[in-house]
């Protein structure tokens, strides 16, 4: 069956991380501010703060 036939239950939406929570985690312990820690790792700040929400930061 084709993906586009199944329905969206079957299948993963979005796209891989780019950049692992383990990461960001480390940056953020280490003191870094979230821009910062955007800036060094080429991500925007809401993927940062999205980060934190789902890592409980």
């Amino acid at each position: 069956m084709q993906p586009s036939l199944l329905p969206s239950c079957c299948y993963p939406l979005g796209r891989k991380p780019s950049i692992s929570a383990e990461e960001i985690k480390t940056l953020l312990v280490a003191g870094m501010k979230s821009d910062e820690v955007a800036k060094k790792l080429g991500i925007s700040r809401s993927s940062v703060y999205l980060y934190k929400k789902r890592i409980g930061f």
